[in-house]
């Protein structure tokens, strides 16, 4: 039944699908077919043999993964950023767009919505460059602060092992927030102006009202894309981190991605480096399918069944 529908809706809307396709193909091409590479994970993957010609070695790259002195170290800055980054990042683009959403004059909001969404077109060369460049502790203008009114001494920010996760948060959070927010704004559109008239003639306060109207209609679009997010809770990006870190902070600093690239770029391992890509796939799909079961029981709707 399910089947015949989709093959109708093809029928009655072949241009959307045609102009769906691209994506689609694009998708598939970067997404998908790469999976069918994570083989090697079982095998002592050599490039002159290729994947039919390697020899099979069953679990020993996960035995070796888990046996791996830094291993837990590793996940647990990983799971730590993502953590920081769900915590702390994933509300920011929900208070940019109730607040954006309150702006009375179009040429202030155009300006404040171009400021922020800039971010997110930089590199994370650039950025870390900036914030380097922010938070020098003999030239920086945070520094230069702290000293002249607070009296605190420079803070080296970039070499201190516990302040690497803070500013990794910060820096994803000034970077990704106004971009996001787009999608909540997009969300505050659909919401019919006529309720915020009729709450107003009750008496609601704009506050009561942005709980009582504006916060649930934005919950199916906060709850699917915080299960998103969850979803790619492991993939904390390898250009942030690698163009932040340095080997004063390597102990906080360290992730899947940097330790995939030093290991299985840098030494060859690829077979082992791809059961650590396995691992990190398998930790978010049940971390998604754990989020999206909450999410049903709960608001009685998810992203899948």
């Amino acid at each position: 039944m399910k089947q015949n529908t989709f093959i109708k809706s093809i029928k009655q809307h072949p241009y959307l699908y045609l102009f769906a396709l691209p994506a689609i193909v694009f998708f598939v091409m970067i997404r998908v077919v790469p999976v069918l590479g994570s083989i090697i994970a079982w095998q002592d993957f050599q490039i002159f043999r290729g994947i039919w010609g390697s020899p099979w070695v069953g679990w020993d790259n996960f035995i070796e993964m888990f046996r791996y002195s830094n291993f837990f170290r590793i996940f647990r800055n990983t799971l730590l950023i993502g953590l920081y980054r769900i915590v702390f990042g994933f509300p920011v683009p929900i208070i940019l767009a109730l607040l954006l959403n309150e702006v009375g004059r179009d040429w202030f909001k155009r300006f404040v919505q171009t400021t922020i969404y800039l971010p997110y077109f930089l590199s994370w060369i650039v950025v870390a460059q900036l914030f380097m460049s922010i938070l020098n502790p003999d030239t920086g203008i945070v520094n230069s602060v702290l000293s002249r009114f607070f009296g605190v001494k420079p803070i080296f920010f970039f070499v201190k092992e516990q302040l690497f996760q803070p500013l990794a948060t910060l820096t994803y959070i000034w970077k990704t927030s106004g971009y996001q927010s787009i999608i909540y704004l997009a969300a505050l559109t659909t919401i019919d102006p006529n309720l915020y008239e009729a709450a107003s003639i009750d008496g609601a306060s704009r506050w009561q009202q942005m709980w009582k109207i504006t916060i649930p209609y934005l919950m199916p679009t906060i709850m699917i894309l915080l299960l998103l997010a969850i979803g790619q809770f492991m993939r904390i990006g390898f250009d942030q981190i690698y163009n932040l870190m340095n080997p004063l902070v390597q102990s906080t600093a360290d992730i899947f991605d940097t330790y995939v690239y030093r290991v299985g770029l840098l030494e060859g391992q690829y077979s082992f480096t791809a059961a650590v890509g396995v691992f990190k796939s398998l930790v978010g799909v049940i971390l998604l399918v754990g989020a999206n079961l909450v999410a049903r029981k709960m608001m009685g709707a998810g992203l899948f069944k």
